[in-house]
């Protein structure tokens, strides 16, 4: 090995051990996790229930600060423009790999600005109506929009939210129009399903189980290939005869600033699939619920997002979706 080859390994063997010299250090103070959408959904609900776990296991307090707002954009750009040291981490749904498709300006680019770290949780989804909508099935749905153009009414979380492109996939499908209502996350759509503001939603289990089995909202659809345990009367997608539905499972992630030592991404990554491993955990927080606690890897997490964007590029296009 000539001088200069000699030089180049010692240099990587520096760099090797100071990397793995920072993830041990770290963190030193408190972590700070970005969630783009409002308080008291269900992914907020899941990382608050995985804060004090990794607070034990990083033995420094895990701050959770709720930045909702323009698509999650707000949040995501507040993580984006913060040092690439590991102590701010962002928490975000699959509306991170989709808004690029409806917001032509966007402050950052998330493949550029963002380093992937780890998928947390994946879920499916159900298709709700106000309890006093008179339909109690799919099929009913589709005649009533049918007879009646543009009366019916559905709330997402946003445009270019996962519920968003959900529905409308949905109404290219069934061949019917039903008016879209963005609101800014997933908190403040179940008060006014219940109450009647809006009166077709795509949820997830976790926001509407109760709801459900007090009778003031009606599940007649769910996503994916199987019924779900806690609401086994539901109906798949696919068993109605729209097998392109099963797609449609929303996800969440983390990721930090781009340039952030690639030793904190492994150890956090690691950390988190620690915490969604634990079986009391797993017990507490799967057990009847309609979702899939992940753990990917950072590649994994890249990947999906791709995929993600690939699916509903189609139907952005065809349906016009724009949110500039």
């Amino acid at each position: 090995m000539n001088r200069v080859m000699r030089t180049a390994a010692a240099a990587t063997l520096m760099l090797a051990a100071a990397g793995g010299a920072l993830a041990q250090a770290w963190p030193a103070k408190p972590v700070k996790v970005v969630i783009p959408i409002p308080a008291g959904g269900p992914a907020d609900a899941l990382m608050r229930a995985m804060a004090p776990e990794l607070s034990t296991l990083w033995k420094q307090p895990v701050v959770i600060d709720n930045r909702p707002g323009a698509s999650a954009m707000i949040g995501t750009d507040a993580v984006v423009k913060s040092p690439a040291d590991g102590y701010t981490i962002l928490y975000a749904d699959s509306s991170i790999a989709t808004n690029q498709l409806v917001f032509r300006n966007m402050p950052y680019d998330v493949y550029r600005d963002l380093q992937p770290v780890t998928g947390v949780v994946t879920w499916r989804a159900y298709l709700v109506v106000n309890s006093n909508v008179p339909v109690k099935s799919v099929p009913e749905l589709i005649a009533m929009a049918k007879a009646q153009p543009d009366k019916l009414n559905y709330a997402s979380y946003g445009n270019g939210s996962s519920p968003h492109f959900a529905i409308e996939m949905f109404k290219q499908l069934a061949g019917i129009n039903i008016v879209h209502v963005p609101y800014k996350g997933a908190a403040p759509v179940l008060p006014d399903i219940m109450s009647g503001v809006v009166q077709v939603a795509w949820m997830s289990l976790n926001s509407i189980r109760g709801a459900v089995k007090e009778g003031r909202i009606r599940a007649i659809a769910v996503d994916g290939a199987k019924r779900v345990a806690d609401l086994p009367d539901v109906p798949t997608f696919n068993e109605l005869g729209y097998p392109q539905m099963q797609a449609n499972a929303i996800w969440l992630g983390m990721f930090v600033p781009t340039g952030t030592n690639m030793a904190i991404v492994d150890k956090v990554q690691k950390d988190v699939l620690t915490v969604l491993s634990e079986p009391t955990f797993r017990a507490q927080k799967v057990t009847g619920r309609a979702y899939e606690l992940v753990g990917s890897t950072p590649a994994e997490l890249t990947a999906l997002m791709k995929e993600t964007a690939e699916k509903f590029a189609p139907i952005v296009k065809s349906a016009g979706i724009s949110a500039d």
